[in-house]
């Protein structure tokens, strides 16, 4: 076997990575950024391993809050497959697969840093509301997240298009303008 470099070492660690292995570098992970978690570790009994839960089978194997914000992760290692009643909870939380390419990639890390979840769950740092607006690191407009929601979009002249979205009796609007190739946003907020 060739000698390997340590970037490829490095991947191959991951990609042999235990699933056992990669919940509990999560847990140290979610622990250095401050979240609460519960994790259910089966035990061995006369009929087997038993994970002593009452309710549906399948249930995630961790659970993260912080501030409001609940995240539901399965763990899988890089060949591991979801069970049925696995995916049946995923779909019914919203809950998402971490696999240790998602550590390797830093995507967890930036999930549990940022509270922004990995993989398209739909979670936020702050308290959920029904639209979230996010700014980037200077203030600027970055994203309007929202789901179920309606949007309109409208160009009102040449150089300006407003774009509403609206959820429950909440409104964002977002202006936007050009000028030269240049595009300018600005948003409002609205309870209506």
């Amino acid at each position: 076997m060739p000698d390997l470099t340590a970037a490829e070492g490095r991947h191959l660690a991951f990609q042999e990575m235990s699933e056992d292995e990669l919940i509990k570098a999560i847990i140290e992970l979610a622990h250095l950024y401050g979240w609460l978690l519960a994790h259910f570790r089966p035990a061995r009994t006369e009929r087997g391993w038993r994970t002593a839960v009452q309710g549906d089978a399948g249930f995630a194997d961790l659970v993260l809050a912080r501030r409001g914000v609940v995240l539901i992760r399965e763990c899988k290692s890089a060949i591991g497959k979801l069970t049925g009643e696995q995916a049946q909870w995923l779909e019914a939380t919203g809950g998402t697969v971490w696999r240790p390419a998602d550590l390797e990639s830093g995507a967890i890390e930036e999930a549990l840093k940022s509270g922004r979840p990995a993989a398209g769950a739909n979670d936020s740092m702050e308290k959920p509301s029904p639209i979230e607006v996010r700014l980037d690191h200077e203030g600027n407009l970055d994203e309007v997240v929202a789901e179920n929601c309606t949007v309109h979009l409208e160009q009102m002249a040449d150089n300006h298009w407003w774009l509403g979205v609206t959820k429950g009796n909440q409104r964002v609007s977002v202006h936007l303008t050009t000028n030269r190739a240049v595009v300018h946003g600005s948003f409002e907020r609205e309870t209506l």
